[in-house]
């Protein structure tokens, strides 16, 4: 999962940065967000914990271009119904078919209330964390980095109520996410949740992980690729000049 968020986040192996311990984004949804994910959770028939979990594994498997991904699920503090007490389980998040927004939800919850490990999910191994902090206490605990639940994977979303607020932090294994493209990823995955809101019959698919600004900056810069073209010379005359440029390169591999 590692390479893949690489990859997804254009980030070169070289990127990477030593550190000691997990480094942290802290995180907070305004008031107005989280009473709008609220309602898309009843919409869906679900609890606002499995909606914030569908939308991080939602967020890593569109990043990492996966459609399948199993997620480390853990409660801390207070009581539930529907999260896993204490003991992380492996939830299973699956988009591979386009599911709308209420089916991913009410896929996630029925996992979250069975409390019991996907299988598939146990057989693929963790490849990221979603920590639930159901009271003050346990978000204090979070913050002093007590909580604990994300430290076998590469990267985890702790979150809690606060008031009408919901904060916490993206967290990140030994630090082998430089900050920038740590805030990135926070940034999309607020992007996806305004995304989320619209519509609870939304394909997940169709969820934007860029606002507008960003898109245009991804269409017309990232296909500029204009550039001046010897157009008096035949092809065969630019492919002789490429072999006397790079005479050991090679030219065809079939």
């Amino acid at each position: 999962m590692v390479a893949a968020l690489r990859r997804g986040l254009l980030l070169g192996a070289e990127a990477a940065i030593a550190g000691e311990g997990p480094a942290l984004l802290p995180v907070e949804l305004p008031p107005a967000l989280v009473a709008e994910l609220a309602s898309l959770a009843d919409e869906c028939d679900a609890s606002l914990p499995a909606v914030l979990l569908g939308s991080w594994g939602l967020l890593l498997a569109r990043v990492c271009g996966q459609d399948r991904l199993a997620v480390a699920c853990r409660h801390v503090g207070g009581e539930h119904p529907s999260v896993a007490p204490d003991a992380p389980i492996d939830v299973w998040v699956d988009v591979s078919e386009a599911p709308s927004l209420a089916m991913l939800a009410a896929a996630l919850e029925g996992q979250l209330r069975g409390a019991q490990a996907d299988d598939r999910a146990t057989d693929a191994g963790a490849g990221a964390a979603f920590t639930w902090c159901a009271d003050d206490a346990a978000l204090a605990r979070a913050d002093a980095g007590m909580a604990g639940g994300e430290a076998d994977a590469p990267l985890g979303l702790r979150l809690g109520l606060d008031g009408g607020s919901v904060r916490g932090f993206i967290t990140c294994r030994d630090s082998w996410l430089p900050l920038a493209q740590l805030q990135r990823l926070g940034g999309y995955w607020r992007q996806l949740l305004q995304s989320m809101v619209a519509s609870a019959l939304q394909p997940v698919d169709r969820l934007s992980l860029m606002d507008a600004a960003q898109r245009r900056q991804a269409i017309e810069h990232g296909n500029d690729t204009a550039a001046v073209f010897p157009d008096t010379l035949c092809i065969h005359e630019l492919f002789e000049a490429q072999v006397a440029r790079t005479p050991e390169a090679i030219a065809l591999v079939h």
